[in-house]
């Protein structure tokens, strides 16, 4: 052969071998440093820097806001990036197209992502630090104003770092600046009633406009005039106990005229900045940047992939690169599995998987546990709950208090149990303590109390949180719980007035008194074998009096019981058992007043997984009387 077809065919052989092998992940390390797990496809050098900026920025607004309040319910993950390129695969989509970005924050139920490339500028720090400090405030309360939410983003996103002993906060932001300068500024009132879902903060040009105003504004109050931090304070406090925004900043500010200073202020040419000066080099930490397994890299960027709910391109990098490996890539394959009601493939990839010296595998591996044993209505087997358990105790006991696997812990004992231990109690507490912010941990609180028929104390709870967050859905389920809690307590009582103490009906009962006729033991005699009651749910007797039914679908079961009228609500017909202990009912149950009258029945209802609403899951119609 000539020799230029020998090269010709070596170098197609290189090609074909490229095209088909993976890329080799020799570059891929990963450190852990005290509130932060960081990846990337850089050197150990780069790694640590962009650990310590991290931990630096945490530092400086622990000491702003206290260390109470900076604590995040779940583990924060970065990834950094050698390069654009290689992150354009990762980047969000719209359109089918990646959307134009050098930072990313995807904070989600179990895990916060922030993605980056390696040449970081000042532009991608910023967006970085303004997402992070979103949930940082968002422990503080639920119902911060929006104006004031954006603005203490934007103001804590401009941290920079000075030497090893020196950070800074609430630099100006050049930008923000010539927009104000060129635009008239929003009317204070406008600002103040923004919202989520107002055209002003979601239209292009005067969302900048927004952005930059509610920045200036936060700037100039706790800059400016340091004396009205208290002022702001009172405000944020006003308008968390339900106070139109504009009311509160009256009551707070008086005659303070912030509309006239502000325009004086983004005048200026000077601004001051907070500066804080560490006694120590900031945030040092012990911990080497460790080589990640080609396999562990891939499953990384799995993992990224599906908190975009990429399912698919992140089964395709598992199947490429991490294809039957065990640990962390087996982990992240179940989590996909559940995420497509996959049951079988999931417990294929949990199934002996022992418990990891690594604690973020540890964490995942009982949060796909609890995901997996949690579907359905049926209680939680115990088994499932100790398995679940093992591995978030695992992630605790290596890691330290993570909110989140205290609480998942929390709820899996609740779907395991009818009546929860004082453990649980405390535990749901301390997850509301270390992550004030988190809603669900308040509705997970008072369903413990709930089920431990501390009835006013779960109700106290949800009133709190349906004054205090801004929202609508979170008011709306924590007003109904509330009003269901508020039933269960009056039937609770009325029920434990009547019934044996072990809680179940009455067996039937013979009169032996002199004079008495026993039954005749020669015939057959009818005794009812009662449903039982599982965990997780509660049984109320009334007579059944009609089934209203509505356009969505929905049923509700209206019940006369001692205390008046109860009603009982459910998706559909056919998710409630109907079960009859009488010789004169046949044919089916439809919608409206029961024929022939109200019947004596029993009611079993159960609280579903989200742990916010009840449901009828069994009705029981009781023998006639004789």
């Amino acid at each position: 052969m000539p020799r230029h077809r020998m090269v010709a065919s070596f170098l197609a052989a290189l090609v074909l071998a490229g095209g088909l092998a993976r890329p080799v992940f020799a570059e891929w390390r990963r450190i852990e440093s005290p509130n932060f797990t960081v990846v990337g496809d850089v050197s150990a050098g780069e790694l640590r820097e962009i650990a310590r900026r991290f931990e630096s920025f945490r530092e400086v607004l622990a000491r702003v806001l206290t260390e109470k309040f900076i604590a995040t319910a779940v583990p924060t993950v970065v990834i950094v990036f050698p390069s654009d390129r290689a992150f354009v695969p990762f980047k969000p989509k719209f359109n089918g197209k990646p959307i134009e970005l050098s930072g990313l924050f995807l904070p989600r139920r179990d895990v916060n992502y922030i993605a980056m490339v390696r040449d970081w500028d000042e532009d991608t720090m910023r967006i970085v630090f303004h997402e992070y400090s979103h949930l940082i405030t968002s422990n503080i309360a639920g119902s911060i104003p929006v104006w004031l939410n954006e603005g203490l983003a934007e103001f804590y996103s401009t941290f920079q770092l000075v030497g090893d002993r020196e950070a800074m906060i609430g630099r100006p932001v050049p930008g923000h600046l010539q927009r104000l300068n060129e635009h008239s500024l929003l009317p204070l009132e406008e600002l103040l009633n923004v919202k989520h879902d107002s055209p002003l903060y979601n239209e292009g040009d005067r969302r900048s406009i927004f952005y930059a105003q509610s920045w200036a504004l936060t700037h100039l109050l706790l800059v400016a005039q340091p004396s009205r931090r208290d002022k702001l304070g009172a405000y944020v406090a006003s308008v968390d106990t339900g106070t139109p925004p504009l009311e509160a900043w009256q009551r707070a500010f008086a005659a303070d005229r912030i509309d006239r200073e502000l325009q004086n202020y983004v005048r200026r040419s000077v601004f001051n900045v907070f500066r804080f000066r560490f006694s120590d080099k900031t945030t040092s930490f012990d911990g080497s940047a460790l080589p990640l397994a080609a396999a562990d890299a891939e499953a990384f960027l799995a993992h990224f992939l599906v908190q975009q709910q990429r399912y698919d391109e992140a089964l395709e990098r598992l199947d490429r690169g991490a294809q039957g490996a065990p640990g962390w890539p087996a982990v992240v394959r179940a989590g996909i599995a559940v995420a497509q009601k996959d049951r079988a493939a999931a417990e294929k990839a949990l199934a002996g998987l022992p418990s990891s010296s690594d604690w973020l595998t540890s964490y995942f591996a009982g949060v796909a546990l609890a995901d997996l044993v949690s579907e359905g209505r049926e209680a939680v087997s115990g088994q499932g709950y100790q398995a679940a358990r093992a591995h978030f105790d695992a992630a605790l006991k290596t890691r330290g208090e993570i909110p989140n696997a205290i609480a998942r812990t929390v709820a899996l004992e609740l779907r395991s149990t009818p009546t929860p231990l004082p453990e649980a109690l405390k535990a749901a507490e301390r997850a509301r303590a270390l992550a004030p912010g988190r809603e669900d941990y308040v509705f997970l609180n008072a369903q413990v109390l709930a089920q431990m028929n501390r009835y006013p104390e779960a109700a106290t709870l949800l009133r709190s949180l349906a004054a205090s967050t801004t929202r609508p859905e979170v008011r709306e389920s924590a007003t109904n719980v509330l009003r269901q809690i508020q039933d269960l307590q009056r039937l609770r009582a009325s029920s434990d007035a009547r019934r044996p103490a072990a809680g179940r009906p009455p067996a039937p009962a013979f009169d032996t008194s002199p004079g008495s006729t026993l039954p005749d033991r020669s015939e057959p005699r009818f005794v009812p074998s009662w449903r039982p009651v599982g965990p997780g749910e509660e049984r109320v007797e009334g007579e059944l009096e009609r089934i209203e039914c509505d356009a969505a679908k929905s049923v509700a079961l209206v019940l006369k019981v001692p205390e008046g009228t109860a009603r009982f609500g459910a998706a559909a017909l056919d998710q409630i058992e109907f079960i009859t202990y009488r010789d004169d009912l046949r044919g089916s149950i439809g919608c409206g007043p029961l024929l022939g009258g109200p019947m004596k029945v029993y009611v079993t209802h159960a609280t579903d997984a989200d742990r916010k609403t009840s449901r009828v899951v069994a009705v029981e119609f009781l023998p006639r009387e004789k």
